[in-house]
């Protein structure tokens, strides 16, 4: 794991998840997906979800809102969870998906 692309990563994600920061969130995941697929192949999904929605104009200020109020956490919680027991990611996992299917 490189704590650099991580701590990017985690701070991009802190920073809020708007397109431009959405686009490089993506980039660095892809560059670490094969370190941990199962929790960079979901990063990438919701970013690319994310991303798809600014290009078609469907995200107003109040759904960005509702999107950091509710993903932040989940994402910040599995990337916290990469180097931890496999019971511990896949929960980290589990409540991000959750969390993304209730969006």
């Amino acid at each position: 794991m490189d704590p650099a692309t991580t701590t990017k990563i985690q701070d991009l994600i802190k920073s809020g998840l708007y397109e431009d920061n959405l686009r490089e969130l993506l980039q660095l995941v892809k560059q670490k997906f094969f370190d941990s697929p199962a929790l960079y192949g979901s990063l990438i999904s919701i970013l690319l979800s994310l991303i798809d929605e600014f290009g078609q104009g469907h995200i107003n200020t109040n759904l960005l809102n509702y999107y950091q109020q509710n993903l932040t956490q989940p994402m910040l919680v599995a990337l916290a969870a990469e180097s931890s027991p496999p019971q511990t990611l896949l929960n980290a996992l589990n409540n991000l998906h959750s969390a993304w299917y209730k969006l």
